[in-house]
């Protein structure tokens, strides 16, 4: 069975900044969404923007239907050989929903 993209895609960005030795990764749902990878700034639609927070919850191990003000967790990444821990914090309000990712080194 084939992924569905939203699953390689997210796996593929938080791979990315492990390899460009990013520190960082921070996601918010606004009008108009953005995503931040070190500062640099992206625009995926918000649906998207959702599906990967909701991929990145199930990922740290948390219910991705659950919302709550803020939660905790962590994604154990195995990346070129290296295991990696990376700390997730998941803020959700009535609406917006925010997710920042700090990769441990």
């Amino acid at each position: 069975m084939k992924n569905p993209p939203i699953i390689k895609w997210v796996s593929c960005m938080i791979i990315d900044a492990i390899e460009a030795k990013k520190s960082e990764i921070s996601f918010t749902i606004q009008s108009p969404p953005r995503f931040m990878m070190d500062g640099k700034e992206i625009v995926p639609d918000s649906e998207t923007t959702k599906r990967m927070i909701n991929r990145l919850k199930i990922m740290s191990k948390l219910t991705p239907m659950i919302y709550s003000e803020l939660t905790h967790g962590e994604i154990k990444l195995r990346a070129k050989d290296k295991d990696y821990d990376i700390c997730s914090s998941f803020l959700d309000s009535k609406d917006n929903q925010e997710c920042i990712l700090k990769i441990k080194r």
